[in-house]
């Protein structure tokens, strides 16, 4: 005795050997699914992203190209300006990864990950900028090893202006979600 199974429309019939029909329900279809919706970004974690690129990043890279050219500050010194400036950026890097973990914000990852990269570019070409001078007899005296800066060439500005420039997408795309935001 075998069963036959065919779809009519929106009822399942089936056969027996018999010949009786017996109409079975079949569940209705599914619809298709519509277009995901756009997440909602809170305007109070846009706040936070657009404080932290200006607080931490903006200040950081302009602090260090004032650092960097400055002919007024003694090597050592200016090293040490150079790394807090330098560290300022990264941690607003980091900042920003944890308030888009947290909360994410739609493309801000890509961006934070271009800028990561251009901070340790940034920092390998301003590292590479300072030098020790050993110390010295001058017949008189010993001179104490001291630590110079050769000037920043254009290599090291371009990697200052790459983080510039994602800081300024990261800041245009705060810009653009802030119309959406909730």
């Amino acid at each position: 005795m075998g069963i036959r199974v065919r779809a009519v429309s929106a009822v399942l019939v089936a056969a027996t050997s018999s010949g009786l029909l017996a109409p079975t329900a079949l569940a209705e279809p599914t619809p298709p699914p519509s277009a995901p919706q756009p997440a909602k970004v809170s305007c109070s974690t846009l706040d936070q992203v657009q404080e932290s690129l200006d607080d931490d990043i903006d200040a950081g890279v302009g602090g260090l190209r004032i650092v960097i050219s400055s002919p007024y500050a003694s090597g050592s010194s200016q090293k040490n300006n150079a790394d807090d400036k330098i560290n300022m950026v990264a941690h607003g890097v980091t900042y920003l990864k944890g308030v888009d973990d947290d909360s994410p914000v739609p493309g801000l990852a890509r961006i934070l990950d271009k800028m990561d990269r251009g901070v340790d570019d940034m920092r390998n070409a301003v590292d590479s900028l300072f030098h020790w001078s050993p110390g010295t007899w001058n017949g008189l005296e010993y001179l104490q090893p001291s630590m110079g800066l050769a000037f920043p060439q254009q290599g090291t500005w371009d990697t200052l202006d790459y983080v510039d420039e994602q800081q300024e997408a990261a800041s245009d795309l705060v810009a653009q979600l802030r119309g959406s935001c909730s």
